[in-house]
């Protein structure tokens, strides 16, 4: 099975350049399964990112098979 992994960045800095650099923190992660490997690299996900006041939700969903995946950082 093939998958799409997410990374989740937070950073603490005013102008971050890299994702490993000091001041940054990895908020979370997910994967989404690409199981339709006949599409080759054709298999679109959109990811979208929702900013509350204390939490952020993080959605993808598999434009091809309609599935969705959520995370909820605090």
């Amino acid at each position: 099975m093939q998958r799409e992994y997410f990374f989740i960045l937070l950073y603490y800095k005013e102008k971050a350049e890299y994702c490993d650099e000091p001041g940054m923190h990895r908020l979370g992660e997910f994967d989404v399964d690409l199981v339709d490997t006949h599409l080759g690299k054709d298999r679109p996900v959109t990811l979208e990112l929702c900013f509350g006041a204390m939490e952020i939700i993080t959605i993808a969903k598999n434009e091809t098979n309609g599935e969705v995946y959520k995370l909820h950082s605090n």
